[in-house]
């Protein structure tokens, strides 16, 4: 009997180990900012060994060794002294990997598990492999207040890649300049004459919370998401949601919003892979980017004279403009 022809031949041991470590250093320096970045990397790097160096050899056997070794370097990277942050402490799982993170926000409870980290190891513990997390008040001034530090990449999920860049993801002079107008939408002036298109929602919400408690079943946790959702789109829109009368959400908007609040959340723990799924086309993203849109130029179009939100970010400087540009050539 002939024996079987050998098609693949065993791995260099040494050399696939060390490949992991190389692309690991590589990564750290040239970070991927996208999924398929790192995808990319992950699978030409070996294929580019297997074809100068390693020919011949078993492609699966090469890639278990591969992955193995980068995940190995990662892991003890992180645990090591060698990471700047190998002083902060910490759940382990929690210092490998942020996958962690993307389960508490799946479950809803990332809160109650920094709530328990932070009781255990105490105000500043470390959340992920390059996050940590602060409980000390002191600390808000150091880093949200003038001068403190830039914004993490946990913001980029919430970034549309449709749109232009918001006031969530911006950074620097661009956010300083889109701050201003902002400011002046939410000075003390503006928030008095906000009180009495709120004070109108509050009065229906009690009106609508004292006939429904009548019934067997009261879900407050309902009546309080119409009313912020009602307020928001007087505040922003001038008006025209309409939940709390209509005791429900006709346009179905509420629950899209919350999948993409949840979805944020998740995504945020893995930005770079964030920046590709949000390329997938969804129909509920576009159906709630279109239900904005409607309701912009809804606003646009109206003639009403309330000074909302959307008057000082947006008509404020549109009259400014006409008026600049009425202007005769010689007075600008």
């Amino acid at each position: 009997m002939s024996s079987a022809t050998i098609l693949f031949s065993t791995p260099n041991p040494a050399k696939w180990t060390l490949l992991g470590p190389v692309v690991h250093l590589f990564c750290h320096v040239y970070e991927p900012r996208t999924a398929l970045q790192g995808l990319a990397l992950i699978v030409l790097a070996p294929a580019i060994l297997m074809s100068i160096g390693d020919a011949g050899t078993s492609p699966i056997e090469s890639y278990l060794f591969f992955i193995g070794s980068l995940s190995l370097s990662i892991i003890l990277y992180r645990l090591s002294p060698l990471h700047p942050l190998y002083h902060v402490p910490g759940p382990i799982v929690w210092r490998i990997t942020k996958l962690a993170g993307m389960w508490m926000s799946f479950t809803g409870h990332q809160h109650l598990y920094f709530k328990w980290a932070h009781d255990k190891y105490g105000p500043v513990i470390r959340t992920g492999p390059n996050e940590v997390s602060v409980v000390d008040a002191e600390a808000v001034v150091s880093v949200l207040g003038s001068g403190g530090l830039p914004k993490g990449e946990y913001y980029q999920a919430r970034q549309d890649p449709k749109a232009p860049l918001n006031l969530v993801v911006l950074q620097g002079d661009a956010h300083a300049n889109r701050r201003r107008l902002w400011n002046r939408g939410m000075s003390t002036e503006s928030l008095k004459e906000y009180e009495a298109i709120i004070a109108k929602r509050a009065v229906q919400l009690l009106d609508c919370i004292i006939d429904s408690s009548e019934s067997d079943h009261l879900d407050l946790a309902a009546w309080i998401s119409f009313f912020s959702f009602d307020v928001m789109g007087d505040m922003a829109f001038g008006g025209g949601f309409e939940l709390l009368r209509d005791e429900a959400d006709r346009t179905n908007i509420w629950p899209i919003i919350e999948h993409f609040a949840v979805m944020a959340s998740i995504y945020s723990h893995v930005p770079w892979a964030a920046r590709t799924l949000q390329l997938i086309p969804l129909p509920s993203r576009d159906r709630l980017r279109k239900f904005g849109s409607d309701n912009a130029l809804r606003r646009l179009r109206s003639t009403s004279t309330t000074k909302d939100l959307w008057y000082h970010l947006v008509m404020r400087w549109m009259r400014l403009a006409w008026k600049l540009k009425s202007q005769p050539s010689g007075m600008l």
